[in-house]
């Protein structure tokens, strides 16, 4: 199984200017992820899973959980009080339904491989991320 995670980064300077409340939850959000990996960090290995993590620093408009390429649940951002908001409701797209479910998994996955890529550019923190985005597939990737 792989799991791949795309969390803002906590050491971005402009996250104060979208969310103050950001900067403690995103630094919260990565140190418990990185945590959990040390302390299951023989588990997975034991299971053959693979756990990465890409940090991005631009604004986030969409989170979600892609399970499989098959199952999108898929939540949006507004803004509230002059502050960027993630408290909306997940949508549940499926790869085969007639109504868009491709192409919003598509649209996810767009997203998240420009997180991967910007993350890349990204030195990570060192432990002492807003809502965590994920997908967790099988290494068979669903085309």
């Amino acid at each position: 199984m792989k799991i791949e995670f795309a969390m803002l980064d906590p050491n971005w300077p402009e996250i104060e200017k979208i969310n103050p409340s950001w900067i403690s939850l995103a630094k919260s959000n990565y140190e418990s992820l990185k945590v959990f990996l040390d302390v299951y960090q023989e588990e997975i290995r034991k299971h053959e899973w693979s756990i990465d993590l890409s940090l991005y620093r631009f604004l986030p408009n969409i989170q979600g959980i892609l399970i499989n390429f098959e199952h999108l649940f898929i939540s949006s951002c507004t803004w509230k009080n002059s502050q960027m908001n993630h408290d909306n409701f997940y949508e549940l797209h499926h790869f085969n339904d007639h109504f868009a479910g491709k192409e919003k998994i598509d649209q996810f996955r767009s997203w998240f491989e420009y997180c991967r890529k910007e993350g890349q550019n990204i030195n990570h923190p060192k432990p002492s991320s807003q809502g965590v985005t994920f997908y967790i597939t099988s290494e068979d990737e669903k085309k």
